[in-house]
């Protein structure tokens, strides 16, 4: 069996500005009803947490029954009760995060809602593996050879108690409740989260589909970085020199997902070997292919894991 891995997207809310204008014109859509702005539907939702909030609708080409159709591409939202959240806000729907075509006319949707683009404000970044990364990421933690560090605290007795580490079990049975055990691992505000599970049987009760078609396989074991909130985010990418603008523009890129992923990665868990630091979708890979990639430590190399 060859081992995989693929990196993508699961969760994206960008942050814009609008003109006055915009928002009046928005503001005064009556609840139900709808406006269409440049070929874009806005139909205008209930919402107890905005003043304004609308489904965002766009065009799209069925190729198998050859019909042009309309699609949710997202929610956007703006008029917030809550004072730290004062601007426009666009969260996509999660389908469109897995097709490249629509998740690339973010930016015709900006221009045709009169946006401007200020900063991606929430996103979750998934890694993908074939087989059941889990268990080898067990193996890691139980280690006795290994350093672990967990919110760049260093664990130093395989006794002590980790804190921010919970092992749900993962749909346990009565006969075995402390089975398949799904890891999750916070930072003390439960801003930034890795969370590692069986991504396929959640597929089966969700009905995404879409999302194996896009992987390329069916068996998924997930490890999802989720950033809840822009001030997390923005410490990442301060550290790798990398702009607001340039993670818009190049969102799409799997060089600076990678990048962007260890980063997050690396301040919630890492381990060490001697004084050598082990980036952990190496590590997880290395089952497979070990005999091809380096020996030296990789900390974001992108190419390594670029494994469709």
């Amino acid at each position: 069996m060859e081992y995989r891995a693929v990196i993508g997207i699961d969760k994206l809310e960008i942050t814009y500005t609008t003109a006055a204008e915009t928002e009046e014109l928005l503001s005064s859509v009556p609840e139900g009803s709808c406006v269409i702005l440049n070929e874009i539907t806005l139909r205008r939702e209930a919402s107890r947490q905005y003043k304004c909030e609308f489904s965002v609708w766009g065009k799209d080409y069925d190729s198998g029954n050859n019909i042009i159709y309309d699609r949710l591409w997202g929610t956007l939202f703006f008029g917030s009760y809550n004072k730290n959240r004062p601007n426009v806000y666009l969260l996509y729907e999660n389908s469109i995060l897995y097709d490249e075509y629509a998740l690339a006319t973010r930016f015709y949707i900006q221009d045709a809602l009169n946006l401007e683009f200020l900063r991606i404000s929430k996103l979750d970044i998934c890694v993908d593996f074939n087989y059941n990364a889990i268990n080898r990421f067990y193996q890691l933690y139980k280690d006795e050879a290994l350093d672990l560090y967990v919110n760049g605290n260093r664990i130093l007795d395989m006794t002590e108690r980790v804190k921010n580490v919970s092992h749900n079990a993962d749909y346990s049975s009565r006969k075995r409740p402390f089975s398949r055990h799904k890891p999750i691992i916070c930072n003390k505000p439960h801003t930034l989260e890795l969370c590692a599970y069986n991504k396929s049987e959640e597929i089966v009760e969700s009905k995404k589909d879409y999302i194996q078609e896009h992987i390329g396989f069916n068996r998924i074991y997930r490890f999802e970085v989720r950033c809840r909130n822009y001030k997390v985010l923005h410490t990442s990418l301060k550290r790798l020199g990398i702009t607001d603008t340039d993670l818009y523009s190049k969102l799409q890129m799997e060089s600076t997902l990678f990048l962007l992923y260890d980063d997050l990665l690396e301040r919630l868990i890492y381990f060490r070997r001697k004084r050598k630091k082990l980036n952990l979708v190496y590590e997880l890979l290395k089952p497979k292919v070990k005999k091809e990639l380096p020996s030296e430590n990789v900390s974001a190399g992108a190419d390594v894991y670029r494994l469709r």
